[in-house]
């Protein structure tokens, strides 16, 4: 049944990676933050929220992040929706880290922020203001 297996996955591909690209998004993320070295990295769950990325860095700025890989351009409101989460979990997050497989929309592309990175497969980033 090889071929049924492999239609189900090529339908279903996006949730296959979606953990593979999560650990590219921290790897990364640590390669960007040289300047200031990532000390603690990973993803962030308690019972009612679910953060991709959470990262502390040597001087002890916080970094969250979402990490997208589907096939439409990330909008304000995954921006939105990350910082209601960091908030609801009590986190002081310095830095927002938006990675998309497919781009971010021009509203969020618009986004004047000292706080926001973009970053996206065609592009190393997008969006960088001073940390």
């Amino acid at each position: 049944k090889y071929e049924e297996v492999l239609k189900i996955i090529k339908s279903n591909f996006d949730k296959y990676i979606s953990l593979t690209f999560e650990f590219l998004c921290n790897d990364f993320i640590q390669e960007y933050f040289l300047h200031d070295q990532i000390v603690q990295i990973g993803g962030y769950w308690d019972k009612d929220i679910e953060i991709d990325l959470l990262a502390k860095t040597k001087s002890g700025k916080l970094i969250a992040g979402e990490c997208k890989y589907k096939n439409q351009k990330i909008c304000k409101n995954t921006l939105t929706k990350l910082q209601k989460k960091c908030k609801k979990a009590n986190l002081d997050i310095n830095t927002y880290a938006l990675f998309s497989k497919s781009g971010f929309s021009k509203e969020l592309q618009k986004l004047k922020s000292t706080n926001l990175l973009l970053f996206d497969l065609n592009q190393q980033f997008l969006n960088i203001k001073s940390q």
